[in-house]
């Protein structure tokens, strides 16, 4: 081993260094440079029980890594003539409902079709990830629901059902399975050996990395049920990952220079304005480079894939515990390694003044703002937790790979700035004492979409809010925030947190429950009078 080599090792060492386990989950990084790979190493155990470590080679679930590798066979056929990425998704599915307006391919590659992600539909009807369900249970969900996040091309929300739309279309033009296509397109002729279409945990992958999750009472393996294809159902490999990232440094085997060239490119909105998302790739300069890649995660998975095309640098990590960010450690390897070739870091512009819930009025949304005694700040919405990102000396956002957030504090103490395309403000909630505004919060609430009742209700305990629908009940603690604002929290969470936020507006028995979350907006049920189910 070259000194050189040494050094770098040791570099990695330090960062990851928390998970560099001999009794607990931990993760496994690549890094390729100049198109030679200088570090192959994983860190803690792959099986906690067995004591089996990780390594590069032990097969993981890469979740939504595997979304580029499905824009890459859809871009493959475009370029054969097979289909047009221009097509109207209806062409291809005309079992979908009539949106309204024209959805192409192309929106759903980048997340811009408006269409309402199946995974928050299941959990909106009393289901959660951990459930053992068919696959076309999804696809039913998808097909009762028309109403649409925002007009195709004017906004961005991640969305897993663009892309399992996108499998159907690809296994309907090549009149085959996923699975069989990933192998005779991609993985075959790139040699990647381990890399899987696995749609199920039923029966177990042998050899497979077991996920966990950090738990206040320890850890709890990490479950999941639902199926999963081109959306985020790869199994792989750091190794096999490092192949990837050098044919996408010279694709001479699988794709074309111009087929990655659109799909690292991000997608501009309808006006004009950019945004952070090509083609199943996300598109985000850091500290001046340019960059794009992909995060991936499932309960106790975590993956990341990060390409820093002008530096000539690629880093892979994955991840078998819900302990750690990896789209931040992996900013943090590229400022340990190519540190020099960066912009100078930009102080964060927060402090703790600025601790507190804020209010998105049109959207419904809730941030909170965070900082510890030691200087650091997060930011938290619906489903995502992550550190502030400063753009410039007075504007931030999350150092997340799908939030748009660019913000500055307002001169009236809230946040002002922008989401991609949309302008956003955000109220600072003062501390609020609902009082006597509880009792009047109970009712029932009926989701004709989703076949749904929302209920909320009264305890000794506080309020409670709960979904009840054809994919089970879940129970969520209710806190009110201000009069007919509430924020709800999942009271078993086996998919992660989860903090839908409740506006509960009208009068007079005709009141209208809506809820917003990162995916989805202005989806609302209506009061049930009388408190009786409109179903037989």
């Amino acid at each position: 081993m070259t000194e050189p080599a040494k050094d770098l090792e040791s570099t990695i060492q330090e960062i990851v260094a928390p998970f560099d386990r001999t009794d607990g989950p931990g993760l496994a990084v690549g890094i390729l440079q100049e198109g030679q790979i200088r570090l192959r190493k994983g860190y803690g155990l792959a099986d906690v029980g067995g004591g089996v470590p990780n390594g590069p080679d032990v097969p993981m679930r890469i979740a939504s890594l595997t979304k580029q590798f499905l824009c890459t066979v859809v871009m493959m056929l475009h370029e054969e003539g097979r289909l047009s990425i221009d097509d109207d998704i209806r062409t291809h599915l005309p079992m979908l409902p009539d949106y309204g307006r024209r959805i192409t391919l192309t929106d759903l590659m980048s997340n811009q079709s408006g269409i309402r992600d199946f995974l928050e539909l299941r959990l909106l009807s009393g289901g959660n990830f951990a459930d053992h369900v068919c696959a076309g249970s999804s696809m039913a969900l998808v097909e009762s629901v028309k109403d649409l996040n925002f007009e195709p091309g004017s906004d961005f929300a991640y969305c897993n059902t663009g892309f399992m739309l996108l499998t159907r279309v690809v296994e309907a033009t090549e009149e085959r399975p996923l699975e069989e296509v990933f192998q005779a397109r991609i993985f075959g002729p790139l040699g990647m050996t381990s890399t899987h279409l696995v749609r199920s945990d039923d029966p177990a992958i042998p050899g497979r990395a077991l996920p966990y999750i950090e738990t206040p009472a320890g850890l709890a393996p990490g479950l999941w049920g639902v199926p999963l294809d081109g959306a985020g159902g790869l199994v792989s490999t750091v190794d096999d990952l490092l192949i990837w990232a050098k044919n996408l440094r010279n694709p001479r085997v699988v794709g074309s220079p111009d087929i990655f060239a659109s799909m690292t490119a991000a997608r501009p909105f309808g006006d004009g304005t950019p945004s952070i998302y090509g083609l199943g790739f996300s598109v985000l300069p850091y500290r001046g480079a340019p960059s794009f890649g992909h995060h991936g995660q499932l309960p106790g998975v975590f993956a990341e894939l990060a390409i820093f095309p002008t530096l000539d640098t690629a880093i892979v990590l994955v991840a078998n515990t819900s302990a750690l960010n990896p789209f931040v450690v992996g900013r943090r390897i590229a400022d340990a390694i190519v540190s020099e070739r960066l912009a100078a870091r930009i102080p964060d512009p927060v402090g703790p003044m600025l601790d507190g819930l804020y209010h998105d009025r049109e959207r419904d949304a809730v941030l909170e703002i965070s900082s510890t005694p030691a200087g650091s700040v997060s930011v938290t919405t619906v489903m995502m937790d992550a550190p502030v990102d400063a753009h410039s000396p007075s504007r931030f956002g999350m150092m997340w790979p799908m939030s748009m957030l660019d913000l500055q504090q307002a001169e009236d103490g809230g946040l002002e700035g922008s989401a991609g395309p949309r302008s956003v403000y955000l109220d600072k909630l003062p501390a609020f004492d609902p009082g006597i505004s509880l009792a009047d919060a109970p009712g029932r609430f009926y989701q004709p979409e989703l076949k749904a009742t929302w209920s909320i209700l009264g305890s000794a305990e506080g309020l409670r809010f709960r979904i009840e629908g054809p994919c089970g009940r879940q129970d969520f603690d209710l806190r009110m925030l201000a009069p007919g604002l509430f924020q709800a929290r999942m009271r078993e969470e086996p998919c992660g947190p989860y903090r839908p936020v409740l506006r509960l507006s009208g009068t007079n028995g005709r009141r209208r429950l809506t809820v917003a979350t990162d995916r989805t907006f202005g989806l609302a049920a209506e009061e049930i009078a009388g408190g009786e189910h409109p179903l037989p």
